[in-house]
C-alpha cells in the first residue's frame, strides 16, 4: 500500500516538471519513505510514524481504519498496541466492544490541525449499537460532527460484494476547548444524509436483470444525493448517546418521534416492568446442543426434554404474520440433543414450558401456545403460570400489531441497518398498554384471539404450503380479523388518525426497503387513485392549520406526465366547504417543461455524485411542489410531512 501510494505521488509529481528538468538530469525524484510516507502500527508508541507526528499536526485526515473488534482474552501481538491503548483510554476515550476503528476515531483527533477536518468511514453500526452509547455520548460531546453519511441501505451494493458491513462517513473537527462540560450543544446542528437503494435509479437492478435472477447485485458506480434523504440533527440530541435520532433520520421523522415519545409517556410501563408486576418470565431460547457439538463447552444433560417439540426454524422462512405454528414446523427433540449448554443458563428452559409466547427474532409473529416447545435461540419466550394463560393471550396480539412492529423497528439497533432481528433488550423497552384493559376488555381480546387462531387454522388446512399471511394468500376473513386486531390495538394507544397512518404506511410500504431492497411497489408510479388520497390528506392538513380563520380554503390540482407531477397549492378566500383535489394529465407542451425541470434538478457534483434537488416554489398565496412520480412519494404519511414543511417554510416567510 505505501509503495502504491509513493508511486501516485511521483507520477503526479511529474506532471508539474517542464521535460528539460528531466533530460538534462537536474531534477531527482524525492525520497517518500518515512519522510511523507510511513509504515507503521498507528498505536505503537515507538515508531518513526509516532516521531514524526508528535511534531506535526493535520489539515486534512482521511481514512477507512481497519473495522474489527479484540477481544481480551484472545489478543494477538498485531492488536497488542490497541488494546493496550484502549485500555489506557477508556474513561475519556470509550469504544463499543472494543471496536478498533472507533479507536482510530478519537486517536486521529489529537493529530489534527485547529482548523482541520478529519474523514473517516467507519461501521454504521457505532450509530445504533447498545454498546457503543458510551461512545457517541462523549464522541458528539467532545467533537463537533458537522456530517454523517449513513451508507446502511447501500450495503450489498456500495463496495462491490467485497464487503457486507454497513457503513457511515464521519466528518467532524476536535473541539476548542476539548472538555464537555463548557460546551453549549442547544444551537448546533449536524448534517445527515442516509441514501436508499430505491431511490438509486441507476444502481437499480433492470428488468432483464431482475428475469435472469443472478443472485449478484449490481455494484454502484455513482450516487444520487437526494433532497428528501438530508436532514439535520440537533447536537444535543445525538449527544445523549441515543439510537433513536440516526434510526429516525434514516427512517422515519420527526412526527414519528412525536408519536414515540406519546406513547412512552402516556403507557410508561415497559414489557420488562409488565412482566414483573404479573409474574411473567421472558428470555430468549435455551441454547441447545448435541453431544458431537459440545467442543470445549460445558454441556448438562436436561431431564425429560427428549420426545419434546422444538420448533423447525427454516419451516418459518417464508411464513409471515401467524397465530399458530403450522403443521410440519414443529419436531421431537432427539436424545442425543437433549443437554444444554450452561454457559446460555437455564432461564431459557424456563420459558419453553406453557403457557408461553414465542417471539419471532424479526417479529413477524408472537404465537401463543399452550403445549411445551423449546424456544430457539434469538427467539424470545414470555411465559407464565396457568392463572395467566388469559393474559398471555392478549399479550400476543398486542406483541403481533402493526404498532410493536414499527415500534421494534424504530428503536432496535440492527434491524434496518444490518440485519432483519431485533434484540431482547429491544422488547423489554416496548410500551405495554394492557393495564388500561378491564376484565370484560381483557375477554374480548381473548376471544380475538381465538377467532385469529381458528381463521390461520382454517386458511392452512386448505393448503399444502406454509401460509404467506402478509401477502396476496391472506384469506378475506383471517384480513379482516387481522385489520380488527390492529385497529383494538390503535384504539388502546389512542393514537389519532395521523399517527394511524404513519405505522399503517411504514409497515405497508416503507418497510418493504429494509436490507436495500427495491420492491417494485415502493417505485411504481401511483395510481390516480393514491395520488388523490395523498392530495385530500395534504389538503385535510393545510385546512386544518387555518381552521381560526373561516372562509380560507386550499384548491390542490396535480398535472402529472409519465414521470413527475407539479402540485398546484392555492389559498381560495370565500371558501367555507373544501375544495375537491383533482389530478389532471399534462399536455405536450407541459410535459416537455416538465422534463426541463428535471434536467436541471439533477446536477453534477463530481464525476461520481449528483444532487437531486426538489422544487418548492412559493408565489404569493399559492405554492407548487414538484414531485417524482414514485409511490413512496405519493403516500398519506409523506403527504403529513409535505404538509408540515410547506408550513413551516410559509411562517417562516411571515417573519421576513
Amino acid at each position: 500500500a505505501c509503495r502504491v501510494a509513493e508511486l501516485s505521488l511521483i507520477l503526479t509529481l511529474l506532471d508539474y516538471i517542464d521535460p528539460p528538468g528531466l533530460a538534462n538530469g537536474s531534477f531527482k525524484l524525492p525520497v517518500l519513505r518515512d519522510k511523507n510516507i510511513f509504515e507503521a502500527d498507528f498505536f505503537a508508541p515507538e515508531t518513526e510514524w509516532t516521531r514524526y507526528a508528535t511534531k506535526t499536526k493535520f489539515d486534512w485526515i482521511v481514512g477507512n481504519p481497519p473495522w474489527i473488534e479484540v477481544k481480551g482474552g484472545k489478543i494477538t501481538q498485531e492488536d497488542r498496541h490497541v488494546w493496550d491503548w484502549m485500555q489506557s483510554n477508556k474513561q475519556g476515550c470509550p469504544t463499543g466492544g472494543h471496536q478498533v476503528a472507533e479507536a482510530f476515531a478519537w486517536k486521529v483527533a489529537s493529530h489534527i490541525a485547529v482548523k482541520g477536518v478529519v474523514g473517516l468511514l467507519l461501521p454504521a453500526m457505532t450509530l445504533f449499537k447498545d454498546e457503543s452509547k458510551a461512545f457517541r455520548t462523549k464522541f458528539f460531546q467532545q467533537n463537533r460532527v458537522s456530517c454523517v453519511a449513513n451508507f446502511a441501505n447501500l450495503r450489498h451494493v456500495l463496495f462491490g460484494e467485497q464487503s457486507l458491513a454497513p457503513a457511515a462517513a464521519f466528518f467532524y473537527s476536535p473541539r476548542i476547548p476539548a472538555s464537555s462540560d463548557e460546551v453549549d450543544l442547544s444551537e448546533e446542528r449536524i448534517l445527515t444524509y442516509a441514501p436508499f437503494r430505491a431511490n438509486q435509479e441507476a444502481n437499480r437492478p433492470s428488468a432483464a436483470e431482475k428475469q435472469k435472477k443472478t443472485g449478484k447485485r449490481k455494484r454502484t458506480w455513482n450516487i444520487v444525493v437526494n433532497a428528501n434523504e438530508v436532514r439535520e440533527l440537533r447536537a444535543a440530541a445525538v449527544a445523549s448517546g441515543d439510537l433513536l435520532p440516526w434510526k429516525l433520520a434514516m427512517w422515519g421523522s420527526h412526527r414519528d418521534e412525536r408519536l414515540l415519545r406519546r406513547v412512552r409517556n402516556r403507557f410508561p410501563t415497559s414489557l420488562s416492568q409488565f412482566a414483573d408486576d404479573n409474574d411473567l418470565d421472558v428470555h430468549e431460547g435455551p441454547q441447545l446442543r448435541s453431544q458431537r457439538e459440545a467442543g470445549q463447552e460445558t454441556l448438562e444433560p436436561v431431564k425429560g426434554l427428549a420426545g419434546k417439540n422444538r420448533l423447525k426454524i427454516k419451516k418459518l422462512q417464508r411464513c409471515g404474520r401467524i397465530f399458530e405454528f403450522p403443521p410440519g414446523s414443529l419436531k421431537g427433540i432427539e436424545p442425543s440433543s437433549a443437554y444444554l449448554r450452561l454457559r446460555g443458563g437455564r432461564q431459557g428452559l424456563v420459558v419453553s414450558y406453557p403457557p408461553h409466547i414465542i417471539v419471532d427474532a424479526s417479529r413477524r409473529f408472537a404465537v401463543y401456545s399452550d403445549e411445551f416447545i423449546a424456544v430457539p435461540p434469538r427467539y424470545i419466550g414470555i411465559s407464565g403460570s396457568e392463572d395467566k394463560a388469559q393474559l398471555l393471550r392478549a399479550l400476543s396480539l398486542y406483541l403481533s400489531s402493526d404498532f410493536v412492529k414499527y415500534h421494534q423497528f424504530l428503536t432496535s439497533p440492527e434491524w434496518g441497518i444490518r440485519a432483519a432481528r431485533t434484540a431482547l433488550n429491544a422488547l423489554l423497552r416496548l410500551p405495554v398498554p394492557l393495564d388500561a384493559l378491564g376484565n370484560h376488555d381483557l375477554q374480548g381480546w381473548v376471544d380475538l384471539h381465538a377467532s385469529l387462531v381458528k381463521a390461520s387454522s382454517d386458511q392452512q388446512a386448505s393448503k399444502k404450503t406454509l401460509p404467506l399471511l402478509d401477502g396476496p394468500n391472506v384469506s378475506g376473513k383471517l384480513s379482516c380479523l387481522t385489520a380488527k386486531m390492529n385497529e383494538e390495538v390503535n384504539d388502546l394507544l389512542g393514537l389519532t388518525d395521523s399517527e394511524r397512518t404513519l405505522v399503517n404506511d411504514f409497515v405497508s410500504l416503507r418497510f418493504q426497503m429494509t436490507d436495500g431492497k427495491v420492491n417494485q411497489e415502493v417505485v411504481r408510479k401511483p395510481t390516480e387513485e393514491e395520488m388523490k388520497e395523498y392530495l385530500f390528506t395534504l389538503r385535510s392538513e393545510l385546512d386544518a392549520f387555518l381552521e381560526d380563520q373561516p372562509g380560507l380554503r386550499h384548491e390542490l390540482v396535480a398535472v402529472q406526465d409519465e414521470r413527475s407531477a407539479m402540485i398546484s397549492i392555492d389559498l381560495k378566500t370565500g371558501k367555507r366547504k373544501s375544495i375537491l383535489p383533482q389530478v389532471l394529465a399534462a399536455e405536450a407542451p407541459t410535459a416537455k417543461e416538465f422534463a426541463e425541470i428535471r434536467k436541471e434538478l439533477l446536477k453534477e457534483r463530481s464525476q461520481w455524485v449528483y444532487f437531486d434537488r426538489s422544487l418548492r416554489i412559493y408565489e404569493g398565496s399559492r405554492t407548487y411542489l414538484f414531485k417524482p412520480l414514485q409511490r413512496m412519494l405519493w403516500t398519506k404519511s409523506q403527504a403529513l410531512l409535505d404538509s408540515d414543511e410547506i408550513i413551516a417554510e410559509t411562517l417562516l416567510g411571515e417573519e421576513d
